[in-house]
């Protein structure tokens, strides 16, 4: 029988959630633990209960759980801090906290005289009334949203970072509200120099609503013009103009934010209205700074190099200008964990001070969700403190379960200890927030890989390359997939593909040395060793290659000094417990020493 809380509808015999008619994503999971809270309001019923319940007879942790409650909170709209529907009982579980009623039923057989009376009467009272004004209908509700970057044309060239920077940051905000799914900035970049439609777009990106904009600056001014568009119904929904003095530019993303949550007649509770008028600063320098920070560290996290440096930069400048900027120091805890991720500085270096600012960011607001992924980035890659790792992530998640790099970050850390099943799960959510990245989908590729579902790796890979056929680490990913199935000739043909052009990355060249010497032809595969091992000594990268080709090579003096190495300098961890590379030499007793000294345990 369906039962109706709030604005929601659940019909488990449909196996459906509807939201005032619309029906309403969920996993299987999810929907089941909706389910049992529910039938069991309102009980009470402990973690351990829930987690026997929802998977049975299969060891799991606690994250599991954490996770599901997140994604059921997020799909309800509902609040940790001040919830509607899932109210957590510390220290013991979860509990239903709404209301739960049952729809009004059919009318029994014997009714259907008095039915059809009234129905009668009905029809001539439409007929009295045919001439009255027809009413106006409410429009559908706005559940998803895009904002693109906005139009600088005409902006002075210092002030071009503004037409990504200042989106990125209504992005943020407006991501506080529970049910408004908001595409991050990674999904949205590519229409940075866009000279398409806007309401196109909209359809492409998979959203109810998309926010366009331009701005023009002066040396003491700034003025935006927005306009939100209904993408279903293919009219404007709003459009207003904003002018400010540049020392209030704050102003405009206050005013922004707020007006399209009242434009959409989002709902908004309490917790969710304080975050979303909340300032991190009041200082227009630092604001400033911090959105060009914001804009060079989505650039890095969308690829491009060098710029993370600029990241850290601008972070490092907004700090010095406030000292209590939350958001600044989260900034910068990413910038120099990026750093020290992809050997653009020294690990020794980049992570103490990318814990130093994630440490301040927590000083400074422990209720920030970027705080707590960032610490959680510190404990997995510098600390090798995975359990603590995992306890900022859902953290994170609680806060935001839209976070897209804490969810990255998560996902990660579940795949290289072992935990297929979750991170194939938070890869997916990634792909429902983000449904149009490359990157995203190349994510979940690589878990598959991890899980050893090499067919399925293959796949997905061959889907992103039909995304973007220039994306090289699809190819990288696909050679190595065909080496672990002996497939050598297909690894030699995609590890080309991924060192042509002048790229000459060196995973690839690695998967293509291993390729070569185990399809006998071991004078070219000798060559890329050496190339490998002179590049190493002059640039910055992961000893992972090496690694790759002394396996090859059935090198395993070379093999452990250099892993044993990159462990203690953080540049090589994750993937020793899971990679099927390095099954030639698991037996060996130096691997199991490696991955105790690595974290792993054994």
């Amino acid at each position: 029988m369906p039962v109706q809380f709030g604005e929601f509808l659940l019909d488990e015999a449909r196996r459906q959630l509807l939201r005032r008619g619309d029906p309403v994503h969920l996993s299987p999971k999810a929907f089941h633990l909706l389910s049992i809270l529910v039938a069991e309001t309102p009980r009470a019923i402990s973690k351990s209960d829930l987690q026997e319940r929802l998977w049975p007879q299969t060891f799991v942790t606690e994250g599991n759980l954490t996770t599901t409650v997140g994604e059921l909170r997020s799909a309800l709209g509902d609040d940790a801090r001040e919830p509607r529907f899932v109210r957590t009982v510390h220290g013991f579980g979860y509990s239903f906290a709404a209301p739960v009623k049952q729809p009004l039923r059919a009318m029994p057989w014997k009714a259907a005289g008095i039915a059809a009376l009234v129905g009668a009467l009905g029809i001539i009272l439409i007929l009295s009334l045919r001439s009255a004004p027809k009413p106006t209908f409410t429009q559908a509700p706005i559940r998803s949203i895009a904002i693109l970057p906005f139009d600088t044309r005409g902006t002075d060239a210092a002030d071009q970072h503004l037409g990504l920077g200042l989106p990125d940051l209504l992005i943020t905000r407006l991501s506080n509200v529970r049910h408004l799914v908001v595409r991050p900035t990674s999904a949205v970049r590519e229409f940075e120099d866009r000279r398409g439609d806007s309401q196109q777009i909209g359809r492409k990106l998979k959203v109810d609503a998309v926010l366009e904009g331009s701005i023009r600056t002066s040396a003491d001014r700034i003025r935006v013009t927005v306009q939100l568009l209904n993408i279903r119904e293919q009219r404007p929904i709003w459009a207003e103009q904003f002018d400010e003095k540049r020392a209030q530019m704050f102003a405009i993303e206050d005013k922004i934010s707020a007006r399209v949550a009242d434009a959409l007649t989002v709902r908004l509770s309490p917790s969710e209205r304080i975050r979303l008028g909340k300032r991190y600063t009041a200082d227009s320098e630092a604001y400033e700074l911090y959105l060009q920070g914001r804009y060079h560290l989505q650039r890095a996290i969308e690829g491009e190099t060098g710029e993370r440096k600029a990241a850290v930069d601008f972070f490092s400048q907004a700090v010095k200008k406030d000292p209590s900027y939350a958001l600044a120091w989260a900034g910068l805890a990413h910038g120099y964990g990026g750093l020290g991720v992809f050997n653009q500085m020294s690990p020794r270096s980049a992570w103490p001070n990318a814990n130093a600012a994630a440490l301040k960011a927590l000083q400074c607001d422990s209720d920030l969700s970027e705080s707590h992924s960032a610490m959680g980035a510190v404990r997995m890659y510098w600390l090798l403190d995975f359990p603590g790792a995992e306890r900022e992530f859902l953290r994170a998640l609680e806060l935001d379960p839209r976070n897209i790099l804490a969810l990255r970050y998560y996902a990660f850390l579940l795949q290289c200890t072992g935990r297929f099943d979750e991170a194939i799960t938070l890869h997916e959510r990634q792909i429902e927030i983000d449904p149009l990245s490359p990157a995203v989908h190349q994510g979940l590729a690589s878990a598959y890989y991890a899980a050893r579902q090499y067919d399925r790796a293959i796949q997905k890979n061959l889907i992103v390359l039909g995304m973007e056929p220039q994306f090289t680490q699809a190819h990288v990913a696909l050679a190595r997939a065909y080496v672990i199935q002996r497939r050598y000739d297909e690894a030699i043909a995609e590890a080309r593909k991924a060192t042509g052009s002048g790229q000459r990355n060196a995973q690839a060249l690695a998967y293509l040395g291993y390729a070569l010497a185990h399809a006998g032809r071991r004078e070219q595969a000798d060559d890329i060793l050496r190339d490998l091992r002179a590049r190493f000594e002059k640039e910055q990268f992961s000893p992972l290659p090496l690694a790759i080709m002394y396996v090859a090579l059935g090198r395993r003096d070379a093999l452990f000094p250099l892993l044993e190495k990159g462990v203690d300098e953080r540049t090589y961890i994750f993937g020793l417990k899971t990679d099927a590379l390095f099954d030639p030499v698991r037996s060996d007793p130096r691997f199991s020493a490696l991955l105790k000294r690595a974290g792993y345990g054994s």
